[in-house]
């Protein structure tokens, strides 16, 4: 009773921040296209539903508190490229801490693309460069058996020709581990007080609300998980995934794993918020991982990405 009273109180104080914002009238226009591009192959081809598993890396980005659930270091890399060519880089490092210290964890995101200066006439005059990179820092703890909690500082820069700016934001999430045997629940708030400045306009970043759940059975063989998303920009998000997880032979510490997961975007004007079904596979051989993931990228067709992690 005293982690549901607990749960219920970090919860609500989460859902006021949502409602003083997400659903509120903001000033300026909308901006952080950079925080909304999913990471994590393995995550993404389970839909992105994994605000209720997040135990991997990546949870910096789908729910911060699911680091807590790591007990060795663990980096993981990828690069690939977005609509129009454009490349993205990322990285991720998680580092426990001594026990019940809680886990650090840090994320690199960038994005790249070069454009060109034209005059009337279409006449080449030159080039220049169009960057946007977000660093993040990240610390969860385990509060007590059940509830787990994480925050994330998120740092933004921003340039564009010759013009640079910066901002920063706030994520804060948890993980519950209901009494129901192998059922989770995820809380997710990003983009607390974010906002970024071009030359005098303001360009906050609006919240993000996202609640999910997984549940796993066949002695944690499969997983199954469903996340929403509440975005005030771009209506409300749809996830639906599944992992199943099979050791050919347990003696060479290997794992095979096979994924498919849908999301839908509603009200959703915006390319990055990609829709329909994502299918992926997982290797791992004792604590190396490589993961692959085929996703829709709406009218620009489909795309292949695939990433590298590595515990120690």
């Amino acid at each position: 009773m005293k982690n549901f009273i607990l749960m219920t109180l970090m919860f609500l104080c989460l859902l006021s921040l949502v409602e003083k914002n997400v659903f509120a009238d903001s000033s300026g226009s909308v901006g952080g296209e950079l925080l909304k591009l999913d990471l994590g192959e393995r995550a993404i081809g389970m839909g992105g539903a994994f605000c209720a598993v997040s135990d991997n890396v990546t949870a910096i980005h789908w729910n911060p508190a699911g680091l807590a659930q790591l007990n060795l270091r663990e980096i993981s890399l990828t690069q690939y490229d977005y609509v129009l060519d454009m490349p993205v880089k990322y990285l991720g490092f998680a580092y426990p801490l001594n026990k019940n210290h809680g886990v650090l964890g840090v994320q690199f995101v960038q994005l790249t693309s070069d454009d060109i200066y034209r005059d009337d006439n279409a006449s080449l005059l030159g080039k220049f460069t169009d960057e946007k990179t977000a660093v993040t820092l990240s610390y969860s703890l385990v509060i007590n058996d059940v509830l787990l909690f994480g925050i994330n500082l998120n740092t933004l820069y921003s340039r564009y020709d010759t013009y640079e700016t910066s901002g920063a934001g706030v994520d804060m999430g948890l993980l519950y581990k209901t009494p129901v045997k192998n059922l989770k629940l995820g809380v997710v708030v990003k983009n607390i007080d974010a906002s970024i400045k071009f030359t005098d306009d303001l360009e906050t970043i609006p919240l993000n609300l996202t609640l999910g759940a997984s549940y796993a059975l066949l002695d944690k063989k499969l997983i199954l998980a469903l996340d929403t998303d509440i975005f005030k920009d771009a209506g409300s998000k749809l996830h639906l995934g599944c992992e199943y997880n099979y050791a050919p032979v347990k003696k060479w510490d290997m794992q095979l794993s096979l994924r498919v997961g849908y999301q839908n975007s509603l009200n959703s004007g915006n390319s990055a918020l990609m829709s329909g079904v994502n299918t992926g596979f997982g290797i791992r051989y004792k604590n190396y991982s490589i993961d692959y993931v085929s996703l829709p990228y709406n009218d620009f067709g489909t795309v292949a990405r695939t990433s590298l992690s590595v515990r120690f």
